[in-house]
């Protein structure tokens, strides 16, 4: 049976981490040679048996903390004896992803228009190194926008005795429909969308998948619409939402009609009423609108709108 997919969150600016007492560790434990250099691999200290172990570790592949090459701080992800090719099959899905999302970007700005940094939501695939015939590692970054993954907390954690407003589930399940829209227009389900597997970026309001080894490839409506539901359900539990009861409702955040039509709106998709990620992706946007206004800028000297920002808060909550 695979483990929970979660991340440890370290804290600090070092690899070694630990002013305070429950602060993970981090430990050299090897390093690789590829093309583009070493890559050094550290591990989290089990303060009981003081040895090093793995970020995350499932019955398919581990996660290990990454110096890259060029210094920045990434992760190394590689299969546990016999799944080599989940590894294989992965690299070659990200790559894809990647390619698709850099050339969407490049012609954005060949347009005069902002580009949507599909980049953003997923891995970066640095190098793939294959030392022995039975592993295969992939050494992952991310776009320039994320500096490090440190950023990244998984939702559980960001969650835990806690809930956030409809004002901070907009911009998370906004972004979501984002990048499931994405994918599935490429050709894939992503194949995770569970609490553990959604790493947010607070500050910046950035959203992230971080394992892809379940996507499939040519999915049927079917699976994509189950995606697109399952997303709306993390959006409603991290707003305080339960099984029998709605998210609370936050007078300073939004008015009640526009409350009450969100909430609606995401019963609607939980319930599986739903035609898939673009067409929601549009809706939940054409929602936002009406309940928060938007403001105008100006990008590349050409006035534009957009809505305020809004700064993360939590509550806290017992469910």
């Amino acid at each position: 049976m695979e483990k929970c997919l979660s991340v440890v969150p370290l804290t600090g600016g070092a690899l070694v981490a630990g002013d305070e007492e429950d602060d993970p560790i981090l430990i050299s434990m090897s390093s690789f040679e590829g093309k583009k250099g070493t890559y050094e691999v550290f591990g989290v200290l089990d303060r009981a048996t003081g040895a090093p172990g793995p970020l995350v570790e499932t019955e398919t592949f581990r996660f290990y903390v990454t110096k890259m090459p060029d210094d920045q701080v990434g992760l190394m992800k590689i299969n546990t004896p016999g799944f080599q090719e989940v590894i294989r099959r992965e690299v070659a899905i990200l790559e894809k992803l990647q390619q698709i999302a850099e050339q969407t970007d490049e012609d954005a700005v060949a347009d005069d228009q902002i580009p949507p940094h599909y980049g953003a939501f997923f891995p970066r695939v640095v190098e793939v190194v294959e030392p022995n015939d039975k592993q295969v590692a992939m050494f992952l970054g991310y776009h320039p926008s994320i500096r490090t993954y440190k950023q990244l907390v998984p939702l559980p954690i960001v969650t835990e005795g806690k809930r956030v407003d409809l004002a901070t589930v907009q911009w998370i399940l906004g972004k979501l429909l984002k990048v499931l829209d994405f994918v599935h227009a490429v050709g894939y389900s992503q194949g995770n969308i569970e609490p553990g597997n959604l790493l947010l970026e607070t500050e910046v309001h950035g959203v992230f998948l971080l394992d892809f080894s379940a996507a499939m490839e040519e999915p049927g409506d079917e699976e994509k619409r189950e995606e697109v539901k399952r997303a709306a359900g993390l959006a409603w539990y991290a707003a305080g939402g339960t099984n029998v009861k709605k998210p609370p409702f936050d007078a300073g955040v939004m008015p009640r009609s526009g409350y009450e039509e969100y909430v609606n709106f995401l019963a609607r998709i939980m319930t599986g009423k739903t035609t898939g990620a673009s067409d929601e992706f549009e809706a939940i946007y054409e929602m936002a609108n009406r309940i928060w206004p938007k403001e105008s800028f100006v990008f590349n000297g050409k006035r534009q709108t957009k809505r305020p920002f809004h700064v993360f808060v939590s509550y806290p909550f017992v469910r």
